[in-house]
């Protein structure tokens, strides 16, 4: 996960999402091919772990679409969406290391096998 959140924090990845948005309604297509291309492939890395997680009985996730989209969402809430809104936010390494760690706990406290 630290490679799709340095990735996606990249100043020319924040301007392409930009670009993405602003054109979006001219192409409809356009939505779904980013998000299969770019936000997929990260989806099934992560979905991948998660069933091995579940296997060795560590996470009990009924369902995995949602959980990933949680994890992501609690993530992405502070060290993306911000950045795509306002060009001068700037998030240093140490605050989105914490962002995740504490994404990560919260997700592992709710999906925990008990």
């Amino acid at each position: 996960m630290p490679i799709l959140i340095s990735e996606t924090a990249k100043a020319e990845s924040v301007a392409f999402f930009r670009l993405v948005i602003a054109e979006a309604s001219h192409f409809p297509d356009l939505g779904q091919v980013m998000r299969l291309h770019a936000q997929q492939p990260y989806f099934i890395q992560i979905a991948q772990y998660l069933e091995q997680a579940c296997a060795q009985g560590l996470l009990d996730i009924a369902d995995r679409d949602l959980a990933i989209r949680q994890l992501f969402a609690m993530i992405n809430d502070i060290v993306f969406w911000p950045k795509l809104w306002d060009c001068n936010i700037v998030l240093d390494q140490e605050e989105t290391d914490r962002v995740v760690v504490e994404a990560v706990e919260t997700f592992v406290t709710r999906y925990a096998k008990r």
